[in-house]
């Protein structure tokens, strides 16, 4: 495999999915509801254009986050305040230093633009990603494993358990519990996106130092009639968008699909699809890009893909054996892979070398085909099974690559992450003063030894339709912390029960484990607003 600049895959998984079809969100019945009540829109509406963005983020940076300015050609850019963002040195000064539980500083040669390119697979959990080295992940993935091969591995990712609140998580940098979208978005209850989130595309335009190209291809999940419909993914600032609005496929093979806001019925292979509408794209412009591609594979339903995509022993056909789940899933993992090794080769040309590519995991594998972890542990519960997620990033800012990084990061660091390798400073907070969670993990690409970029990850299941349990959990290196909103705290020390198998912690607890739990619950609390 030729060298790449940087790849970023997101893993996406069925659970509070599963009901979904690819009908659009404006012909879905139930949904008159009041979306400033259910949004969390602080009380009104608010339509600001990007020239207003940019120029609201210019001022915020100027006098609030941002230390004093960007320094000249060997100056040093000044310190921020607690949680803000150092200034930006000159072109050979230093950046400043960022506050406490903020970002440092950046060097005008930091800021140098990439091409970035999102994969997210749906569904995938650890028990069956490549790389991790799990003796129940027996798909072969070859194009994955170059990726990982090139790239840094995270072992500590944390994702949301279900579809919609993790899209919407790195499309905002936001927890779930301040983008509003705490469920699969169906409407009624469970709504989609605010229009007034400052979303990647939106922040390309108003904080790129180049213009930049960006398209939104496959599963979305993130529409409702009540935030534009078929139209979301363009309000949302997409320039292009061609993919399915809801949460999955009734049919792989036959489907409707959604084009900047037109409605198109497709009869082929989906993962194979959604390939082919990248490649056209990527084929029809030139310039720095910005791709965001949600699979819908390995999501149910099980099925058996092309032949010539996989290597599972599956009889022909399109619909998956009885009591072949397990062969099936694998076999579209195995698909995925192909495909992703077709865009490769697309993206792999001489511009190859200023593009960054991310693959990470939503949240983990469906309970009925779950591995290692039991059933109820399994994709949209707070288990480990359900949020801990491959994620690797692989590209020209990765020094030593093939090594691991143990720290814990989560999905909301993707957003200020994919900012910085398209040469922007990230906000700490949106034009709103709302504020942003991401950390970007680019220190830990550059530095193999780089301290961590934060204490704490968060993961939250806020309407779990299909879950027996709703709640938040918050973990940092060794401890984490399940806060169930019916049966109180599970307290779990992940370095000797990684996996969960055994009861939590009992009472009363030692020292070490209370000091724990004090830090954690306290930090829990915090992060209520």
């Amino acid at each position: 495999m030729k060298p790449f600049a940087a790849l970023i895959i997101l893993l996406l998984m069925p659970y509070g999915c599963e009901g979904d079809t690819n009908s659009s969100p404006t012909s879905d019945s139930g949904l008159e509801v009041d979306l400033s009540a259910t949004q969390l829109d602080r009380g009104q509406n608010r339509d600001v254009g990007i020239d207003d963005m940019r120029v609201e983020r210019t001022s915020d940076m100027a006098t609030t986050d941002v230390g004093e300015g960007v320094g000249d050609a060997s100056d040093t850019g000044g310190a921020a305040d607690a949680g803000g963002t150092g200034g930006s040195g000159g072109e050979s000064g230093a950046g400043g230093a960022g506050g406490e539980g903020g970002m440092g500083g950046q060097t005008a040669a930091d800021l140098e633009p990439t091409n970035v390119l999102l994969l997210i697979a749906d569904d995938l959990g650890l028990d069956a990603a490549p790389c991790y080295g799990w003796p129940t992940a027996t798909a072969n993935t070859p194009h994955l494993d170059a990726i990982c091969a090139n790239g840094v591995r995270f072992e500590n990712a944390w994702a949301n358990p279900i579809c919609s609140p993790t899209r919407a998580t790195i499309l905002t940098g936001r927890y779930p519990f301040r983008t509003g979208v705490v469920a699969p978005v169906q409407g009624g209850d469970s709504p989609g996106i605010r229009l007034e989130e400052f979303t990647i595309p939106k922040a390309l335009d108003a904080l790129a130092p180049v213009a930049y190209r960006h398209a939104n291809i496959g599963k979305w999940h993130l529409a409702y009639r009540l935030n534009g419909g078929a139209d979301n993914p363009n309000q949302m600032g997409y320039q292009h968008f061609e993919g399915l609005l809801r949460g999955g496929v009734p049919d792989y093979y036959r489907y409707t699909k959604v084009v900047n806001g037109r409605e198109e019925e497709i009869e082929n292979y989906v993962t194979t699809d959604t390939i082919d509408d990248a490649i056209d794209w990527l084929n029809a412009g030139d310039g720095h890009w910005f791709l965001w591609m949600g699979f819908n594979a390995p999501h149910a339903p099980f099925h058996t893909p092309p032949p010539q995509l996989h290597q599972q022993n599956l009889p022909e056909g399109e619909a998956c054996p009885a009591g072949a789940e397990r062969i099936c899933y694998i076999a579209s993992i195995e698909a995925l892979d192909a495909e992703i090794g077709r865009l490769l080769e697309t993206v792999n040309d001489p511009n190859l070398e200023r593009t960054h590519v991310i693959f990470v995991g939503d949240n983990g594998t469906p309970g009925q085909v779950i591995e290692t972890y039991r059933s109820e542990q399994a994709k949209n519960t707070l288990y480990q099974g359900g949020i801990h997620v491959p994620l690797v990033i692989a590209g020209p800012q990765v020094s030593e690559p093939g090594r691991t990084v143990d720290a814990v990061v989560d999905i909301s660091d993707l957003y200020p992450t994919i900012l910085e390798l398209a040469g922007a400073i990230p906000p700490a907070d949106t034009p709103f003063g709302e504020a942003i969670d991401g950390r970007s993990l680019l220190p830990y690409l550059r530095e193999p030894n780089s301290p961590p970029v934060r204490e704490f990850v968060l993961s939250e299941l806020l309407h779990a339709t299909q879950s027996v349990h709703e709640g938040r959990t918050i973990r940092d290196q060794q401890f984490k912390l399940i806060r169930w909103f019916e049966g109180g705290d599970a307290l779990i020390d992940l370095t000797m029960d990684p996996t969960e198998s055994n009861a939590p912690l009992a009472q009363p607890f030692t020292a070490i484990q209370q000091a724990a739990y004090d830090r954690l619950s306290a930090q829990l609390d915090e992060l209520r607003q």
